[in-house]
């Protein structure tokens, strides 16, 4: 009967959940800015774009001392101005003195951070999500502060996605939430020879096996970028940076990308354009929610049991991280470093800010952001839909 109840509950808030957004979406102003100026009783309206931008060295460790000049920016490959500077940065309670802001242009802000635990069960094995789960307690324990808010979230085949916990800063909360996570979430889950690499196994079976269930297979896996698309939809109304640590193995490389056979010869098999353009939009629609996704493969290192490499789920999970922005972690088994790493890259970021004197046209915008300087790597929002709704 708890159980029951507690199944209602969270019915009751999911439904409750896009309401909230939208409330959020009306009192807080979308991510931008509008700067008008009146001239001979003229007035013209122009939108300066924000993009965010992190940038780590060659070790992964944020860099913290650029400035504006240190910056170039493009919005479908035309170098833009850069007219607003911000650098946000997360401050232990024994450096939170003051921001200085040195011009109107250049100003250092203390940051709180918003981190969305995303566990996939759908795409997963058993073994997967006991590995998920140590790795997200040891995140929890070692690398918050206590102004940090984390959300969890959950997807399955038989229950899509779930909600079982908003932005808190109870950090005991979520850890509890965390370790209730069992292997029963596990029923149902979607499964193909690309997921399940058990070491001996006849890879031609398995490929048989993988062809009677594609079909399944494939309208599972646009079930799911559809429902993420969905999720990110609603994540724009949330004011502020969100950043996903989704821990999954992927969705199949040879379903999504096709196959090529072997030797290079004619024929193989074709990509599935459909998919690709949802995991594209999905990319796209979680960089335009200030999304950073942070993918950690729970298949790790049991991935090159395969000579194939189009058995795994790796290349959906990576083109996810470059779309949003964020980086793609190979092996969860290495959950030590990526999750220092993770917490590092979040500990700063910069607010690049430039004009669009054209109308919103409704497409979507190529951006690119380099940094002058060599040796660092610049993670970034790759683009955005340039529509009234979203400038």
């Amino acid at each position: 009967m708890k159980q029951k109840g507690l199944a209602r509950e969270r019915t009751l808030f999911l439904i409750l959940i896009p309401a909230l957004w939208l409330f959020f979406s009306m009192a807080q102003q979308h991510n931008q800015q509008k700067v008008s100026s009146v001239q001979l009783q003229h007035e013209v309206s122009v939108t300066v774009k924000l993009i965010q931008v992190m940038v780590t060295d060659k070790d992964g460790k944020s860099v913290i001392d650029l400035t504006a000049e240190d910056f170039e920016i493009y919005d479908n490959s035309k170098k833009m101005a850069i007219a607003h500077f911000e650098k946000h940065s997360l401050f232990s309670p024994q450096d939170k003195t003051e921001a200085v802001v040195t011009s109107p242009a250049l100003s250092t802000r203390s940051i709180s951070r918003k981190f969305i635990l995303l566990f996939d069960f759908a795409y997963q094995g058993f073994t997967g999500i006991r590995k998920a789960r140590k790795a997200a307690l040891h995140f929890i324990d070692t690398q918050l502060v206590p102004a940090d808010e984390v959300a969890i979230i959950t997807y399955s085949k038989n229950k899509g996605l779930s909600l079982p916990q908003y932005f808190t800063s109870d950090h005991q909360k979520i850890k509890e939430l965390v370790e209730l996570l069992t292997s029963s979430e596990l029923v149902g889950g979607i499964t193909s020879p690309g997921h399940k690499p058990i070491a001996g196994e006849d890879e031609e079976k398995l490929s048989l096996t993988f062809n009677l269930k594609k079909e399944h297979y494939i309208n599972q896996a646009r079930q799911f970028c559809m429902d993420v698309i969905e999720l990110a939809k609603q994540l724009v109304h949330i004011p502020g940076t969100k950043n996903i640590i989704l821990f999954s193995r992927g969705i199949s490389n040879k379903i999504i990308y096709g196959q090529l056979p072997e030797g290079g010869d004619s024929g193989g098999e074709p990509a599935n354009a459909r998919l690709l353009d949802l995991l594209q939009k999905m990319g796209q629609w979680l960089a335009e929610a200030k999304c950073f996704v942070f993918a950690v493969n729970t298949e790790g290192a049991l991935s090159n049991h395969f000579r194939n490499k189009f058995l795994a789920g790796d290349l959906s999970l990576r083109q996810l991280t470059q779309l949003s922005g964020g980086k793609y972690f190979d092996n969860v088994a290495s959950y030590k470093g990526i999750n220092k790493e993770i917490s590092q890259m979040t500990s700063v970021y910069y607010v690049l800010g430039y004009y669009l004197d054209e109308k919103p046209d409704g497409r979507y915008h190529k951006v690119e952001v380099k940094v002058k300087k060599k040796g660092y790597v610049v993670h970034d929002q790759k683009g955005y839909f340039y529509s009234i709704l979203f400038p």
